[in-house]
C-alpha cells in the first residue's frame, strides 16, 4: 500500500522581502530589517517544499501564511512543547510514571493534567491567530512526480500595520495545528527612521581579533589582533575550564557608533567577504558586545554606544581568499555603509579607523 504524500514546508531556509511599489523585491537573508518608508504594500515569503511518501499522485492541503508578533510565538511554542512532552509520556504511565521523585500518577491524574495543557494550547491557538497581523490562506498542490519545489507568497503588510522596533515571525502552517514550531521562522523588524543611514549607524573601526575563554567566557584577546595561520598549531592552547584543547579562529570585527536604537532590538548587519571578484562568505553578524565610550551614561553630551560584529574566519573561509588578500564589508538596510582590505597571511596588529 503506498503512502501518501506529505510535504515540508522548511522554513528555516525560507527568505523575505518587501512588496513597494515601482521597486524590484530583492531576496537575501531569511532575517531581515527594513527602513519603513511608507511606501510598502506587502511582504513576501519564498519557501522550498518538500515530500516525502512513495505515492506520485498530487495531493492538496491547504496552508496557511501569516504574520505574528514574536512574542506570540514564543508563548505558542512553550505550550506546545510542553503539550507535546507530557504526550510522549503516556505510555509510562500504566507502570506507574513519577514526574518528580515525591509525586506518583496513575492514567486518571495524567489525563486531566493532560487536557488541561491540551484545552491551554488550543486556546491560546486560537487566540494569537485572531492577532495575526496579516495571513493568507492558500491551497497548495506538488505538481505529479516532483517531490522537491518552491513557493513565493505575497501577504498584504502596510506601514501601519506594524510597529517600529518590534520583531515579527512569518511563516507557514498547517490549519489544523496551528502556527507551532514559528521559532524557526523567518523574522524581521521595522524601524522608523529619517536621513541616510550613515547618520545614525556611524562606522568607528574595524579589526580582525581572536578570542580567548576567560573564567567560562569568550572574551577579545587584547594583545594579539590577528595570528597568522600558516602554521595550523600556532594558535592551540589548552583551555582550564573547559578542560579541553581548544583552537581559536580569527573573528573579522566592525565597531559602529548608533544612536537612538533599543538595546534589546537592533537592525540586521550582514558581514560579506570578498576576495578578487568573488564573495567568499556572506552571513549575518552577531553582535558580541556593546560598550558605552565617552562620559558617563546619562550624560547628554556623551558619545554613542558600540556595536562589536563578528564573523568567524573558518578555515573554509580563509582557502576562498586568493593569495591572502581580502575585502570584508559591513551592510545593514541593503546598503553597504563600511569596508576594509586586510590580509590573511601575515599577522594584524591594531584596528582600521573609519573617522
Amino acid at each position: 500500500m503506498s503512502m501518501c504524500r506529505e510535504y515540508v514546508f522548511n522554513t528555516v531556509y525560507s527568505s523575505i522581502a518587501l512588496e513597494r511599489t515601482g521597486v524590484q523585491p530583492v531576496f537575501s537573508e531569511r532575517c531581515q530589517s527594513f527602513i519603513d518608508d511608507g511606501n510598502i504594500s506587502g511582504i513576501i515569503l519564498k519557501v522550498d517544499v518538500s515530500c516525502y511518501g512513495d505515492d506520485v499522485q498530487e495531493h492538496k492541503t491547504v496552508m496557511r501564511a501569516a504574520v505574528f508578533r514574536d512574542e506570540d510565538c514564543r508563548r505558542l511554542d512553550e505550550a506546545w512543547h510542553r503539550l507535546s512532552e507530557w504526550e510522549s509520556r503516556r505510555e509510562d504511565v500504566p507502570s506507574g510514571f513519577r514526574p518528580s521523585l515525591n509525586v506518583h500518577m496513575d492514567e486518571n491524574s495524567y489525563g486531566k493534567i493532560l487536557d488541561i495543557y491540551r484545552k491551554d494550547f488550543l486556546d491560546l491557538k486560537n487566540e494569537i491567530c485572531s492577532n495575526a497581523v496579516c495571513q493568507l490562506d492558500f491551497d497548495y498542490t506538488m505538481p505529479e512526480g516532483k517531490y522537491e519545489d518552491s513557493i513565493t507568497l505575497s501577504l498584504p503588510l502596510k506601514s501601519g500595520m506594524i510597529a517600529s522596533d518590534t520583531v515579527y515571525r512569518i511563516g507557514v502552517f498547517d490549519l489544523d495545528k496551528g502556527p507551532v514550531c514559528s521559532s524557526g521562522w523567518s523574522w524581521f523588524v521595522f524601524f522608523h527612521r529619517t536621513g541616510q543611514v550613515e547618520d545614525f549607524l556611524r562606522p568607528h573601526s574595524a579589526s580582525l581579533r581572536v578570542m580567548v575563554p576567560h573564567h567560562g567566557s569568550p572574551v577579545f584577546d587584547k594583545a594579539v589582533r590577528y595570528r597568522n595561520y600558516g602554521d595550523s598549531g600556532a594558535d592551540i592552547h589548552y583551555d582550564k575550564v573547559c578542560m579541553e584543547m581548544e583552537v581559536n579562529p580569527a573573528l573579522l570585527c566592525f565597531e559602529v557608533e548608533y544612536d537612538d536604537f533599543d538595546e534589546t532590538c537592533f537592525p540586521v548587519f550582514t558581514i560579506v567577504i570578498k576576495s578578487g571578484n568573488e564573495v567568499v562568505e556572506k552571513k549575518n553578524a552577531r553582535i558580541m558586545a556593546e560598550e558605552i565610550i565617552g562620559k558617563e551614561a546619562g550624560n547628554p553630551d556623551r558619545r554613542s554606544r558600540m556595536l562589536t560584529l563578528c564573523s568567524s574566519l573558518t578555515e573554509d573561509v580563509r582557502h576562498g581568499i586568493r593569495d591572502g588578500e581580502a575585502e570584508a564589508v559591513l551592510q545593514v538596510f541593503d546598503r553597504t555603509i563600511a569596508s576594509f582590505r586586510f590580509r590573511t597571511d601575515v599577522t594584524e596588529t591594531g584596528e582600521y579607523s573609519f573617522a
